[in-house]
C-alpha cells in the first residue's frame, strides 16, 4: 500500500539493551548492526517508486529468521546474505533470541513493546523436530496444527485472528484471500506492538491546521502539533535531525529532516547502517535545546508483499529451488510469499505502533522452474558428434513460417 508522499523521514530509535539470554555482548552488537544494515537496505528497496513508507525491519527479520532455521546450502547462504546474518545457524539464533528478551524487558509502566512469535503447521506434515525445538526455545514461538489441504480459509483467519490479537486489533486482515492454499505446509509470523506516551506531550489545544509542503510547489494543511520543548538537535550538511523521547526514557522517535528547498531524496541517498549509525551517535551526544517544535499529527498502515523485493536483495533461491530440508529433511518446501503489514498512530500524547510478518511455505519448492514465455533461440544437435544439425529462434508463435 502506498500513500501520500510525504518529505521527512522518521526512524523508531531502539532502547539501549543488556545481555540477557545472550552468551556474548559481541554477538548482540553483530545482530543489532545487521538488523539495522537489513532496515536501511530494506528501506531503500521499498521507498524507490515514491509514497508513505512505514515497516518493521525487526519483525520481516525475525519472522525470516525462523525461516532460516530450516534453509540449508545455497537457500541459506543466501538468506544470511541479504539479512546479515552473520554468527551462523546455532549462535544467530541465540543472539537474535537474546535480542528479543532484552527488548521485552522494555515493556512496563506507561510503556508496551510486545513481541510474539507463532508457526502454523499443516497437520500431520512432518516437520523435523530439531526445527520446532529451536524455534520454540530461541524465538518463543507456539505451534498451531491446521489443515491447509482441506481448510484453507479456515487457517487463513486463525492466523489473521492471532495477528490482529497480538496487535490489541491494529493489524487486520494479514493474509488476504487467496494467498494461502491447499499447497501450503507452514506460515511463520511474527507480531509486534508499541504504545508509548511522550516524554513532553502535546497540549490538543495547541494543535491547529497548518501547511505541509509535499514539493516546493505543492503544499496540504494538516493538523500540526505544536509546543515549546528542550530536545537534542543535529544538524548536518542539507538535513536536520531531533530525538523526541517517550516516557520512560529508553525509547525516542527521531525525525530527519531535508532543509527546505531540498528534497527528501537528497537524504535518502545518504541512509546507509555507517551513516546513520554516525548520525545517531552524534545526536546521542548533543547538549538539548529548547525548540518551537511543530509536528503533523498523522496515521496509517501500510501493506508490502516482498517476495521480488527479497529476491532483488539477494535471496531468489529461497522463492525457487529451495533448500529448506532443515525443517523436514527434504528439499520439499519453498516460501512462495512474505507478507507485512504495518501500522502507525502519531498523536499530542504519543505514538501506538505495530506490524505483523508472514512467510507462507508451500510444497514442491525442490525443482527450479523454466517458463519459457519470450523470445528464445533453440537448437538441435547431435550428442556423439556434438554437431550441431539445426539452430533457430522464436520471436512470435503466431506469426506466419517464412518460405
Amino acid at each position: 500500500m502506498r500513500l501520500m508522499a510525504i518529505t521527512y523521514a522518521v526512524v523508531m530509535g531502539a532502547a539501549t539493551v543488556g545481555h540477557a539470554g545472550v552468551s556474548s555482548a559481541d554477538d548482540l552488537v553483530a545482530v543489532v548492526e545487521g538488523n539495522g544494515r537489513f532496515a536501511c537496505d530494506l528501506y531503500r528497496k521499498i521507498s524507490e517508486p515514491g509514497g508513505n513508507v512505514f515497516l518493521s525491519p525487526y519483525s520481516i527479520s525475525t519472522a525470516l529468521a525462523m525461516t532460516y532455521a530450516g534453509a540449508r546450502t545455497i537457500t541459506e547462504q543466501e538468506m544470511a546474505t541479504v539479512l546479515y546474518f552473520s554468527l551462523g545457524q546455532e549462535r544467530q539464533h541465540q543472539a537474535l533470541g537474546g535480542l528479543q528478551k532484552a527488548l521485552g524487558s522494555v515493556h512496563g509502566g506507561s510503556v508496551t513493546f510486545q513481541v510474539a512469535n507463532s508457526l502454523w503447521a499443516q497437520d500431520g506434515y512432518r516437520f523435523l523436530p530439531a526445527f520446532l525445538d529451536l524455534t520454540t526455545n530461541r524465538y518463543g514461538a507456539k505451534v498451531f496444527l491446521v489443515d491447509f489441504i482441506r481448510a484453507a480459509d479456515v487457517a487463513r483467519e486463525r492466523i489473521n485472528t492471532w495477528a490482529e490479537d497480538k496487535t490489541n486489533g491494529t493489524i487486520k486482515d494479514l493474509i488476504p484471500p487467496g494467498l494461502v492454499t491447499s499447497l501450503t505446509r507452514l506460515v511463520l509470523c511474527n507480531a509486534v506492538y508499541f504504545k508509548a506516551p511522550w516524554q513532553y506531550r502535546f497540549d490538543p489545544a495547541a494543535t491547529t491546521d497548518g501547511p505541509f509542503h509535499l514539493t516546493p510547489d505543492s503544499t496540504v494543511t494538516v493538523p500540526m502539533m505544536s509546543q515549546r520543548v528542550s530536545l537534542r538537535l543535529l544538524a548536518h550538511d542539507g538535513f536536520r535531525l531531533a530525538e523526541l523521547p517517550y516516557a520512560k526514557g529508553g525509547l525516542s522517535m527521531v525525525i530527519i529532516l531535508p532543509d527546505s528547498g531540498l528534497p527528501l531524496e537528497s537524504v535518502e541517498h545518504q541512509l546507509t547502517w555507517e551513516n546513520l549509525d554516525r548520525w545517531l551517535r552524534d545526536l546521542a551526544e548533543a547538549t538539548p535545546q529548547e525548540l518551537a517544535l511543530m509536528l503533523p499529527r498523522f496515521s496509517m498502515t501500510a501493506r508490502y508483499e516482498l517476495v521480488e523485493t527479497l529476491a532483488s536483495m539477494g535471496m531468489p533461491h529461497a522463492f525457487e529451488g529451495a533448500d529448506f530440508s532443515g525443517m523436514t529433511g527434504r528439499k520439499d518446501l519453498f516460501i512462495s510469499n512474505v507478507i507485512h503489514k504495518a501500522f502507525v498512530d502519531v498523536t499530542e500524547e504519543g505514538t501506538e505502533a505495530s506490524a505483523a510478518t508472514a512467510v507462507v511455505l508451500k510444497r514442491g519448492g525442490g525443482p527450479a522452474s523454466f517458463v519459457v514465455d519470450r523470445p528464445f533461440i533453440f537448437l538441435i544437435r547431435e550428442h556423439r558428434t556434438g554437431s550441431i544439425l539445426f539452430i533457430g529462434r522464436l520471436v512470435d508463435p503466431l506469426s506466419v513460417a517464412r518460405e
